[in-house]
């Protein structure tokens, strides 16, 4: 009865949990480094006061709109924070957009060899039966004797 009760109380096979569960990790794992790569070239904000472009044709304006305040001076002033302002917003959206689909490109090889990982083990381990070498079990590491394909102790197998 104990056998049954717990093959009942589980939706899905063992098999079709485990390779669900170990892509949906894998599509977290994506997710969280793209968020935290993405967080390092997306646009900062910026101290427009320290920006070295144009930074002497700004400290004169200022200056100029501070010593003698009319419409012009002003006019002049925030002609120069708005071409700041354009120089640093295209600066990061040219990083953004040369940066972004090279770690796009490296997430995506760390997701597929990460997918791939099991099956380049099995590979391994279905060479090393057919040398006769005892192998160690994938799922519950414990030792799968010489010529047999599937562990003793979990029932795992590398032969599909």
């Amino acid at each position: 009865m104990g056998i049954v009760s717990s093959i009942a109380s589980q939706p899905y096979p063992q098999e079709h949990r485990r390779g669900t569960s170990g892509k949906l990790i894998a599509i977290m794992l994506l997710i969280v480094m793209v968020a935290i790569q993405a967080s390092t070239i997306l646009p900062q904000g910026h101290n427009l006061a320290r920006e070295p472009y144009r930074s002497q044709e700004r400290r004169a304006a200022r200056k100029a709109w501070v010593d003698n305040p009319s419409p012009a001076t002003k006019a002049i002033f925030e002609e120069e924070q708005r071409r700041v302002r354009r120089y640093v917003y295209h600066r990061d959206a040219v990083r953004f957009a040369s940066w972004m689909p090279v770690i796009l490109v490296l997430d995506g090889l760390a997701i597929y060899c990460f997918w791939n990982y099991r099956k380049i083990r099995i590979l391994h381990l279905r060479s090393r039966t057919a040398s006769e070498e005892p192998v160690e079990c994938l799922e519950c590491h414990a030792i799968i004797p010489i010529g047999e394909s599937r562990c003793s102790h979990c029932g795992w197998t590398f032969n599909t």
